[in-house]
């Protein structure tokens, strides 16, 4: 199994925002491939240091810095739960499950609603008429 290789960019795309920013992305490298991934992180180029890849010159540079290197973290542990799943990893599978993390975060109502249709229940059982009782509440 090949290690996913994690590392930040700054302004990947060589062009400023009208504001005279760029964005901070985590770039995910496996097997000649490469996926991005935004921090929603926007700076202006003397506010980046290319040589360590950390913010500089920002009043708050201190957290932006733990706050990417915290999401690179959370991404490499999605990485970790899919390896101990047994599933092959790849960067497509990544970003499936790290989007399909964020969408099942929703309610209980939701996860409710996905776990009985998903069963192999009657559709008229009590459990998918409590499901109506929920959403009219």
């Amino acid at each position: 199994m090949d290690k996913i290789v994690y590392s930040l960019v700054f302004n990947r795309k060589k062009c400023l925002n009208e504001r005279g920013m760029a964005l901070v992305q985590i770039e995910a490298y496996l097997q000649r491939k490469k996926k991005y991934f935004s921090t929603k992180v926007y700076l202006r180029p003397d506010q980046w240091d290319n040589k360590k890849r950390l913010v500089k010159n920002h009043p708050n540079a201190e957290a932006l810095n733990r706050m990417m290197y915290e999401r690179i973290a959370a991404i490499e542990k999605e990485e970790l739960a899919l390896w101990q799943q047994g599933k092959p990893i790849s960067l497509d599978i990544l970003k499936d499950a790290l989007t399909t993390t964020v969408e099942d975060s929703g309610s209980f109502l939701s996860f409710y609603k996905k776990e009985v249709e998903s069963s192999s229940l009657n559709p008229q059982s009590y459990y998918f008429q409590r499901i109506q009782t929920l959403e009219d509440e």
